[in-house]
Protein backbone atom coordinates (compact mmCIF):
# COMPACT_ATOMS: atom_id res chain seq x y z
CA UNK A 1 0.00 0.00 0.00
CA UNK A 2 2.59 2.29 0.36
CA UNK A 3 3.85 1.85 -2.67
CA UNK A 4 0.96 2.74 -4.57
CA UNK A 5 1.23 6.09 -1.92
CA UNK A 6 4.56 6.97 -3.03
CA UNK A 7 3.91 6.00 -6.99
CA UNK A 8 0.79 9.16 -6.24
CA UNK A 9 -2.11 6.48 -6.28
CA UNK A 10 -5.22 7.54 -4.27
CA UNK A 11 -5.64 4.62 -1.67
CA UNK A 12 -8.19 3.93 0.97
CA UNK A 13 -8.14 1.20 3.27
CA UNK A 14 -10.53 -0.33 5.78
CA UNK A 15 -10.53 -2.57 8.67
CA UNK A 16 -13.33 -4.63 9.71
CA UNK A 17 -12.91 -5.71 12.91
CA UNK A 18 -13.28 -9.16 14.29
CA UNK A 19 -14.11 -10.87 10.76
CA UNK A 20 -11.96 -13.44 8.50
CA UNK A 21 -9.81 -12.68 5.59
CA UNK A 22 -11.16 -12.32 2.26
CA UNK A 23 -14.90 -12.57 4.40
CA UNK A 24 -16.50 -10.73 1.04
CA UNK A 25 -15.91 -13.92 -0.94
CA UNK A 26 -17.02 -16.38 1.55
CA UNK A 27 -20.86 -17.84 0.81
CA UNK A 28 -22.35 -17.90 4.03
CA UNK A 29 -21.03 -14.58 5.20
CA UNK A 30 -23.46 -13.32 2.54
CA UNK A 31 -25.91 -12.05 4.98
CA UNK A 32 -23.36 -10.36 8.10
CA UNK A 33 -23.43 -6.68 8.22
CA UNK A 34 -19.42 -6.75 7.25
CA UNK A 35 -19.79 -8.24 4.28
CA UNK A 36 -23.38 -5.69 3.53
CA UNK A 37 -20.85 -2.47 4.52
CA UNK A 38 -18.02 -3.94 2.64
CA UNK A 39 -20.19 -4.10 -0.31
CA UNK A 40 -21.87 -1.01 -0.48
CA UNK A 41 -18.58 0.87 0.12
CA UNK A 42 -17.16 -0.73 -3.16
CA UNK A 43 -20.09 -0.19 -4.74
CA UNK A 44 -20.19 3.75 -3.89
CA UNK A 45 -16.48 3.97 -4.67
CA UNK A 46 -16.96 2.68 -8.15
CA UNK A 47 -19.82 4.40 -8.67
CA UNK A 48 -17.86 7.76 -7.98
CA UNK A 49 -15.31 7.09 -10.31
CA UNK A 50 -17.00 5.74 -13.40
CA UNK A 51 -19.81 8.44 -13.35
CA UNK A 52 -18.38 11.37 -10.75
Amino acid sequence: MDQLREAGVPVTQVRYAAIIHDFVMVNSMHDTHATKAAVAQAVAVLKEALHG
